[in-house]
């Protein structure tokens, strides 16, 4: 137990050996600035110097190495390297693809006389992906213009199952425009499919007539014209109802205060009916039936039946009043 607490609490090496590093924020701040990305160069001349010369030998390098001739070659400068023939390692990349003299001064890349210098083929790059004659139907390794030695490689030609209407036959004959069987029954099939594909197209374009101003379906012109009748006859209709209730219902909107004519009854009936709120009341229709009833039993208390002639009406009258 205290040989786990001494390996959990002592460093099995010596901390004042170990020298810990700390990188400041300026040291990664140079590092950073090291390279310009603008003027793309290093800020350091000296590293600078050696970018640059360092680039240029690696381009000369590779220059040198593509126009290395075939005299070189033969003296055997590379011979120590490999044991590939001398010719093979070092032929001139830059010449088989490019003239072999300057095009500007004409002066010639190479030191040996022309007749000395063996001669590179050169395969011709293809200029169709077909593989054959389209004429002759024989592959370009037999027949074609350049020498045996130059003709383009030909890639093995790939199996390929016939397709199925060679194998069960073509159904329609192009030099006779039909059908080989049934073809009344084919043709109808094939002038159906290709009407309603025209209406198809047809109705997906066009919907409004602009000379007419009318759409091209009877009935949704129908419809058009039906719905065009109705808001033209309830045009403004409900139009107050998006103000607030004390302009809805007042005076100049109810009703017209010159002609006195109910503009809108259901406006005008709630403004009735809330000027009214105290009489149409429940206190108010007691109050008023109480008065009624009392008013009617005096009535009666005060009227004596007449018997007759024109002394009962008298009494009647001045019973009245």
């Amino acid at each position: 137990m205290g040989l786990l607490q001494a390996k959990q609490t002592n460093c099995a090496w010596k901390p004042e050996d170990v020298r810990v590093k700390h990188v400041t924020r300026y040291e990664k701040s140079r590092e950073e600035r090291q390279f310009d990305p603008i003027l793309q160069y290093y800020r350091d001349p000296a590293r600078e110097t050696a970018t640059r010369t360092r680039s240029m030998q690696q381009t000369t390098l590779k220059l040198n190495r593509a126009r290395v001739s075939l005299v070189a070659s033969r003296q055997g400068v590379a011979a120590k390297l490999t044991s590939c023939p001398v010719t093979t390692l070092y032929q001139d990349k830059q010449l088989r693809y490019t003239q072999t003299y300057d095009i500007i001064t004409h002066v010639p890349k190479l030191d040996e006389p022309r007749a000395t210098r063996p001669r590179v083929p050169k395969k011709a790059k293809p200029d169709t992906r077909q593989t054959h004659n389209i004429i002759t139907n024989i592959n370009f390794d037999k027949h074609h213009f350049n020498k045996p030695g130059e003709r383009p490689d030909v890639r093995p030609p790939t199996e390929r199952k016939p397709p199925g209407c060679t194998i069960k036959g073509r159904d329609f004959n192009i030099i006779s425009n039909k059908y080989i069987t049934n073809h009344s029954a084919k043709d109808a099939i094939d002038k159906e499919v290709a009407r309603v594909g025209a209406a198809k197209k047809f109705w997906q374009t066009r919907d409004f007539n602009p000379l007419t101003c009318s759409f091209y379906d009877e009935a949704k012109e129908k419809e058009h014209q039906e719905r065009t009748e109705y808001r033209a006859k309830h045009h403004g209709v409900g139009f107050t109802d998006r103000f607030p209730s004390t302009i809805r219902k007042s005076e100049g909107i109810c009703y017209d205060v010159i002609t006195m004519e109910v503009k809108d009854k259901k406006a005008n009936a709630e403004r009735v009916a809330e000027e009214n709120k105290v009489i149409n009341s429940r206190i108010a229709n007691e109050v008023e039936q109480r008065v009624r009833l009392r008013g009617e039993e005096q009535a009666h208390k005060a009227v004596r039946l007449p018997c007759g002639g024109r002394g009962g009406r008298a009494e009647v009258a001045n019973a009245s009043l």
